[in-house]
């Protein structure tokens, strides 16, 4: 149909869906080609952030295997959802992780 790949992605993310119909049907109804490309391309980054709690005393490799389970853990939440279109998209933006450290469970919340 002519789409670049960021439109496409684009139009998964809005929809939520893979199914090319229906992502056809998004970017023909509403002009997927000037809205992807007036939007700014940051909106197509994504990042995983895993905040580190300092207040469990957890050894370094304890913080890291804990990550671990946390970045595995939100991607197959991210399946089990549906939400494949953004970890795709994650995925094809380099698959970043950032780490930050918060003094304990009040400080996410707030």
């Amino acid at each position: 149909l002519g789409f670049s790949k960021e439109k496409v992605l684009f139009a998964m993310q809005v929809t939520g869906s893979r199914n090319v119909e229906i992502l056809a049907g998004w970017m023909f109804e509403n002009d997927a080609e000037s809205v992807a490309s007036s939007s700014d391309s940051s909106y197509l980054d994504f990042k995983m952030v895993l905040l580190v709690r300092t207040d469990l005393n957890m050894s370094p490799g304890k913080v890291g295997s804990q990550c671990a389970h946390a970045a595995l853990g939100a991607c197959r939440a991210m399946e089990e959802m549906s939400k494949l279109s953004v970890l795709e998209q994650w995925e094809e933006t380099g698959e970043a992780i950032i780490v930050l450290r918060v003094e304990g469970a009040d400080a996410i919340t707030e």
